[in-house]
């Protein structure tokens, strides 16, 4: 897996979960989402850790 701009995917990555957990439980606290739907979520960042066998990160910084 190649993962480009790592410096700014790696942490979008880490941050999914927290984000999708917090409007999730909004939703379904005012009943517009059932209970359920709290198990249909994004990999946590080691889950997904866990299903690469190798990866390149890649990030350019431009020089001035």
């Amino acid at each position: 897996m190649v993962i480009d701009e790592s410096h700014v995917t790696m942490p979008q990555i880490r941050g999914m979960w927290k984000g999708d957990r917090t409007r999730k439980e909004t939703l379904v606290e005012h009943g517009f989402r059932l209970p359920a739907a709290m198990d249909n979520r994004p990999l946590y960042h080691e889950e997904f850790e866990g299903k690469i066998s190798q990866v390149i990160f890649m990030s350019a910084t431009p020089a001035d």
